[in-house]
This record gives C-alpha cells, sequence and structure tokens, in this order.
C-alpha cells in the first residue's frame, strides 16, 4: 500500500511542477522530464493496481494447491503413482511459498501482493 501512496505523491509532485513551468515548456528540461517521469510513474501505477484485481483468486488457487498437496503427501504410502523426488520439491516449495507469505504480508511496501490466510497455514511434513 505505501507503493501506492509513494507514487500517487510523486505524480502530484510531478503535475504541480508541470502546472507551474508548463507554460515555458520550450525553455526549460525540466517539463519534459518530470512530464516523462509521472507518465512512467503512472504506468506503474495502473499496471500494480490491475495486478491486484485477481490477487484473491490467486490466493484462493494457492490455497487449494496446499490442499491437494496435503492430500498427496497423506496418500503417499498407499499410492506409488507419484515419485518421492517431484512431491519433496512440491512440499518444499509449498512451504517456502507459506514461510514467504507469513513474512511478507505485513510489509507496507509489497504486503497487498501476499496474504496473512496464506501465511497462516500449517507447513506440509514429508
Amino acid at each position: 500500500m505505501l507503493t501506492f501512496i509513494t507514487l500517487g505523491v510523486l505524480i502530484a509532485v510531478g503535475i504541480v511542477i508541470l502546472i507551474i513551468n508548463g507554460k515555458k515548456w520550450y525553455e526549460d528540461w525540466i517539463v519534459p522530464v518530470v512530464g516523462g517521469f509521472v507518465v512512467c510513474a503512472a504506468i506503474v501505477v495502473i499496471v500494480l493496481g490491475v495486478s491486484l484485481f485477481t490477487i484473491e483468486r490467486d490466493f484462493d488457487y494457492l490455497e487449494e494447491r496446499y490442499c491437494n498437496l496435503m492430500e498427496q503427501v497423506e496418500y503417499v504410502d498407499v499410492d506409488n503413482i507419484v515419485t518421492d523426488a517431484n512431491l519433496r520439491n512440491q512440499v518444499l516449495e509449498m512451504n517456502n511459498t507459506i514461510a514467504k507469505h507469513r513474512v511478507y504480508c505485513d510489509n507496507p511496501w509489497v504486503g497487498p501482493w501476499y496474504s496473512e490466510r496464506i501465511g497462516n497455514l500449517e507447513n506440509l511434513t514429508w
């Protein structure tokens, strides 16, 4: 969230600079530089905002993958279709993902892209 606030403030400051120096754009190098920065920052804000549209569905999908993997771990002794090495790698990857969500969910810069719900899942044991 802090990312959006910072970029929003920078865009607002850039627009103010453009308004103040807008009448002298042909004499001054500030306006093209600040204008380019404002456009780039606005594009970044739009892209980051769009990435958050489906983030809850991504968290739901990750939780479903966790449930499926937990079921595979429970029945691995019964079913020899899944190889042990592949399943171990999947368990390790899922545990790393859970740990990453646990650590980053409270971060003010990247927190919106990580879920506390995913971070609170129990680590899988092999």
